[in-house]
């Protein structure tokens, strides 16, 4: 009788053994998920961050873009007034010449004449 009831208690003790020993795996689990999703958390928000930068570093990349344009077009009026300011110029100088030499064959013709 005591051997029986000695094995009951030790055949209830194992049982017990066991159920902690599953509660204790499951536990475990639980806790390897839990790192999982914040190790996955962690990626996610890392990656977010990057992403943010990329687009940041886009953004300025364009306004850069954008400014040396706006530059690009204001060098190009400048240029296009000092082109045009150096053909009146050379238009004037032209004129001038074009008056000199006339002024120089009705001298001429004066001379000849």
């Amino acid at each position: 009788m005591v051997f029986q009831g000695s094995g009951t208690s030790e055949a209830l003790s194992d049982v017990s053994a066991s159920a902690t020993r599953k509660e204790q795996r499951r536990w475990n689990t639980m806790m390897m998920m839990m790192v999982v999703v914040v190790m996955i958390m962690m990626v996610v928000m890392m990656m977010m961050m990057v992403v943010m930068m990329m687009m940041m570093m886009v953004v300025m990349m364009m306004m850069m873009v954008v400014v040396m344009m706006m530059m690009v077009v204001v060098m190009m009026m400048m240029m296009m007034v000092m082109m045009m300011m150096m053909m009146v110029v050379m238009m004037m100088m032209v004129v001038m010449m074009m008056m000199v030499v006339v002024m120089m064959m009705m001298m001429m013709i004066r001379i000849v004449s």
